[in-house]
């Protein structure tokens, strides 16, 4: 210990260990930085590992201490969405349970998924008429998700009843899968807010625009899927494409009921009202989409253009989608949009990616407008990559949830 903090490589040493510094990575392995860990960690009472648990939370508990307590009931809450089906890699699901423990102690955590049974991960598989691709696990996806609206609002319109105010929605993943339930949830909740004539709302128009920060576009419909995985067709379902194709897949006839889309809506956004920040790797069936429908998109190319200025990226993305700057705002955050070297563990990383704090900016100037209404995150993946990559990604995704409630 004295040997690392004479040479100065970013080692703080107390309650907790946290390496900070790159510099540090560069002289010693995954393999080495893990021993070394564990030694270091011992000196300081970190909980030892429990066979029962998963090794992704086993490493939580040795990075972070113990699982975090439920926070009081303020008002905002966090929905745990260990939603996996969308993707074919375990240990997503993980995912919700170690976040959970950056939230401040003012926001309550619900899981609304705790006890519902699917098969396991492949298990399921339906062919649509148009697409030779088989849909994999759409009946866990689709209940899943279903399940998870249903939460938001009922959890939301209570609070609002409560507390006479629209609650802050953080939804923590979990696949991208479940931006169906979280956006279709919030839409519906936004326009309920308004009728219900919810006195100092930030918006007076109901109408969702959602920010997908992501490095994949997730607009493919079940008919241009060429994995067959759903966490990469959401927003296809969520603005009404390929609405014929969808219905094949029964676990989704939910999402055309009237009684869960907004009043008077056939779908629960509209194209118009979506902004890309982070593409990188795209489907050219995904391409057409976004030319086809005028879909803002700031790929990486864009963002470099910009000189990599968030505040000017997302005032002219809001410009687009909401030029009078009445609308409310859902930000759907997949940390592959964040660059590998930051966020490792995580299931389709792409490099070239937002640095860490670029991250952390997005939602901070988001949240200064006053309408960022709720906010996913996505895809942490604590199964993947040695302990080093995970604490990586776990430090990044707490940055990004300590922007939120700055």
């Amino acid at each position: 210990v004295n040997f690392i903090n004479s040479h100065n490589r970013g080692i703080s040493l107390g309650s907790r260990i946290k390496i900070r510094s790159c510099l540090f990575v560069k002289h010693c392995s995954a393999m080495n930085f893990s021993r070394l860990y564990s030694r270091l960690s011992a000196l300081v009472g970190r909980p030892k590992a429990n066979p029962k648990l998963p090794s992704s939370i086993n490493i939580a508990l040795r990075l972070y201490g113990t699982t975090r307590t439920t926070g009081s009931d303020g008002g905002d809450y966090a929905i745990l969405a260990p939603i996996k089906h969308g993707q074919p890699k375990p240990g997503v699901e993980n995912g919700p349970y170690i976040l959970k423990q950056f939230l401040p102690a003012k926001v309550r955590t619900i899981d609304p998924l705790n006890g519902m049974v699917f098969p396991p991960q492949g298990c399921e598989t339906f062919t649509v008429t148009t697409n030779s691709v088989p849909i994999k696990n759409p009946t866990a996806v689709g209940k899943s998700n279903e399940a998870l609206h249903r939460s938001i609002v009922d959890e939301s319109e209570k609070l609002m009843g409560t507390y006479k105010r629209l609650p802050s929605i953080l939804t923590l993943g979990g696949d991208h899968s479940l931006g169906i339930g979280s956006v279709s949830a919030v839409a519906s909740i936004c326009a309920k807010a308004i009728s219900k004539r919810l006195p100092n709302l930030p918006f007076k128009d109901p109408e969702l625009v959602v920010i997908w920060v992501d490095a994949h576009a997730d607009i493919n419909t079940p008919s241009t899927t060429m994995s067959g995985n759903l966490h990469g067709c959401p927003l296809s379902l969520l603005i009404g494409l390929d609405s014929k194709t969808w219905r094949e897949l029964e676990s989704f006839n939910w999402a055309f009921d009237s009684k869960y889309l907004p009043p008077g809506k056939t779908t629960f956004m509209e194209a118009g009202r979506l902004a890309y920040i982070g593409l990188r790797d795209l489907d050219d069936a995904e391409k057409d989409i976004i030319a086809d429908k005028g879909i803002v998109a700031y790929d990486m190319s864009a963002v470099n253009a910009a000189d990599r200025n968030m505040t000017k990226i997302i005032n002219q993305c809001l410009q687009s989608v909401d030029p009078k700057g009445t609308r409310p705002i859902l930000l759907s955050f997949d940390i592959d949009a964040i660059d590998p070297f930051y966020a490792p563990s995580t299931g389709t990383p792409v490099p070239g990616g937002l640095y860490r704090g670029e991250g952390a900016q997005i939602i901070e100037i988001l949240k200064a407008t006053g309408r960022l209404v709720a906010m996913d995150l996505t895809e942490v993946n604590p199964n993947i990559g040695h302990e080093y990559d995970v604490f990586r990604t776990l430090e990044t995704s707490k940055d990004l949830i300590g922007a939120l409630y700055k």
